[in-house]
């Protein structure tokens, strides 16, 4: 990675990814990946239709490349989709072939800190919530270890940053992943599939 590329991660996922708990190691194991065909296709952020449409493809079973669009710039992030229990849910972390993307948006950058960011998915065939890990929950039951997880502190305001197992992270999730304050609604970003463009009527 370019120095230049490097010294702007930080801002960037502070920016973008400031209210996500950051782990060091995936979320999930490999028995837990799940397809999410739905995923698939065009889809526009609710919250600002003028941008162009974030664009998903399935690059693996169960791991899909998202390109995203901030600020007029795009880039492409990795996504794994995982269940636990009854719950879904996806990791998102920086592609594995980074390519030439150093002109990179916010969404990019976050994902190359290089850490793993967590988020309960609400998936239909023609809507798909997202709502993020809270951080600041976490960070308050970590420092009253409840519960037990390995972390290290570090940087503004004490941020964390998580060398959890993946299969402590499945556990957490199993008990956590209903929890209204870890995966708060009002933080749910939702995004809406693109509309398949109508054929001109034949006279």
């Amino acid at each position: 990675m370019k120095p230049i590329a490097r010294s702007l991660l930080a801002i960037f996922a502070v920016a973008v990814f400031g209210g996500c708990a950051q782990s060091y190691h995936p979320f999930y194991t490999e028995k837990s990946k799940v397809k999410v065909p739905e995923l698939v296709g065009e889809w526009l952020k609710t919250d600002n239709t003028n941008d162009p449409p974030w664009v998903c493809t399935e690059s693996n079973p169960a791991e899909y490349l998202v390109q995203t669009f901030d600020d007029g710039k795009t880039s492409t992030i990795k996504m794994v989709t995982f269940k636990i229990g009854m719950n879904l849910f996806c990791d998102v972390t920086a592609p594995d072939n980074l390519g030439d993307q150093y002109k990179m948006n916010c969404y990019l950058a976050g994902a190359l800190v290089p850490v793993h960011y967590v988020s309960k998915l609400d998936a239909h065939a023609n809507t798909v919530a997202v709502t993020p890990l809270d951080r600041e929950w976490i960070r308050s039951k970590v420092l009253t270890n409840t519960p037990a997880l390995a972390v290290v502190l570090g940087g503004k305001d004490d941020d964390l940053l998580f060398t959890a197992s993946s299969e402590q992270w499945e556990a957490f999730l199993a008990k956590y992943g209903n929890d209204p304050v870890a995966f708060p609604t009002n933080a749910t970003g939702v995004f809406k599939r693109r509309p398949a463009p109508t054929s001109p009527k034949k006279s």
